[in-house]
């Protein structure tokens, strides 16, 4: 019985420990540097977070189909990706919700899935016969 007790609060205290170590947030230090001012500041200052990452991770994606010898893969990728983060946080923040705080969550979870696929896309590189670059763009 004892060691059932001390397996048990053992496995407790790990799920605990795991969760407050949870680092899965990306938008979280965009929502630290947008958290002063009123809820309308902050909500422009994330809406305006989210269209700079997003502007950004169009232009890398650009630049991937440009330097890409096959690109037609990458633009199913990004458009089912598109739809799953528009669905996600309609999901996650449901589009029949109002308040103040709505368009804050909404441009978290946006910049939270925008932050991942820009980290994706960073990190295709040429490697054994994975992704084919032209060698003339590819840098």
């Amino acid at each position: 019985m004892r060691t059932f007790a001390v397996a048990f609060l053992s496995t407790c205290f790990m799920l605990t420990h795991a969760q407050a170590a949870d680092t899965w947030d990306f938008a979280d230090g965009y929502k630290e540097g947008c958290s002063s001012g009123s809820m309308l500041q902050m909500n422009q200052c994330l809406a305006d977070s989210f269209a700079h990452l997003d502007r950004r991770m169009n232009d890398l994606y650009a630049k991937l189909l440009r330097s890409l010898k096959n690109p037609k893969p990458l633009e199913e990728s990004q458009l089912l990706w598109s739809k799953f983060r528009d669905a996600e946080c309609r999901f996650q923040v449901p589009p029949e919700r109002s308040g103040s705080a709505v368009p804050y969550s909404r441009n978290s979870c946006l910049i939270d899935h925008t932050v991942r696929r820009l980290r994706d896309l960073e990190r295709i590189s040429p490697c054994n016969g994975c992704v084919e670059f032209k060698s003339e763009l590819y840098q």
